[in-house]
């Protein structure tokens, strides 16, 4: 452990300023932050560039011990005054991303739920599908170039670290993947919606291979993606109601699917 007193020390660089800071957009690097989400990167195969903790940091971090990178510890103070607020989560790491840029082209299993995030703007909303896709059973996110980055430090945060753990995909092209899923691989695309031509998630037969599109918060999906959409389903709601959050939509959406095809396991 190495312990730094100078707020300048070049190595608290990743952590500076991180409430304004935007430097995970467009970068390789991205800071996780708190004890749960920190311990999901340590035992993830992403690589760690530093972690960085305070006096007061929690001392049974699982994993803390075998990293490799430097693990740099400063004071309370010093931190509140790095990071731009004040920090009371002890704990933060430095990691380098890992994003996919397609799907991968080995064999698909018979049931299998991707997820489709075309123009997701907020990061809460993104880490909460991201966190509901990995307890439900989806095998992998995937992001159009429209929507947050799936590696800034509120989209982390909300996904609990499971950003790490399971495959987020972000092509070129999300409309070319989604055809290519469609043509080499036999996936149907649903898209969740609120419109008239949208079924009843209720009275909807998923297929073996699906994957889910979310729409935009404000304006849910545009129509070159539901264009690409073999159907679209929407959930029944009490009247005077049209919508719910996107995550929370999202969440009811995978679970449907999964109990159509009795996939999760049942502890």
């Amino acid at each position: 452990m190495e312990r730094i007193t100078e707020l300048e020390d070049p190595r608290l660089d990743p952590y500076r300023e991180l409430k304004k800071n935007r430097h995970s957009v467009g970068s390789d690097y991205f800071v996780a932050e708190g004890r749960f989400v920190v311990e999901r990167l340590i035992s993830s195969k992403f690589e760690i560039q530093s972690v960085l903790v305070t006096h007061d940091a929690p001392k049974d971090v699982e994993g803390l011990d075998s990293v490799r990178s430097p693990v740099l510890q400063v004071d309370q103070d010093v931190c509140q005054k790095l990071v731009g607020f004040p920090f009371h989560r002890g704990i933060m790491a430095c990691g380098k991303r890992e994003v996919r840029s397609h799907c991968d082209d080995t064999g698909w299993p018979e049931r299998t739920l991707l997820v489709a995030c075309p123009e997701t703007e907020l990061a809460e909303n993104l880490g909460g599908i991201i966190r509901n896709s990995a307890a439900l059973g989806v095998q992998a996110v995937l992001v159009g170039r429209r929507t947050v980055d799936p590696f800034s430090r509120r989209a982390i945060r909300t996904s609990m670290g499971n950003c790490f753990r399971l495959p987020i995909i972000q092509p070129p092209d999300l409309l070319t993947e989604l055809a290519r899923l469609k043509s080499d691989f036999q996936f149907e695309t649903i898209g969740l919606s609120t419109g008239r031509q949208a079924i009843s998630i209720t009275e909807a037969e998923f297929p073996g291979r699906t994957v889910l599109l979310l729409g935009n918060e404000g304006f849910g999906l545009s129509p070159e993606f539901e264009s690409i959409c073999d159907r679209q389903v929407k959930i029944p709601m009490v009247d005077g109601m049209d919508s719910l959050n996107v995550a929370s939509a999202a969440a009811i959406a995978m679970f449907t699917f999964q109990q159509s095809s009795s996939g999760i396991e049942r502890s």
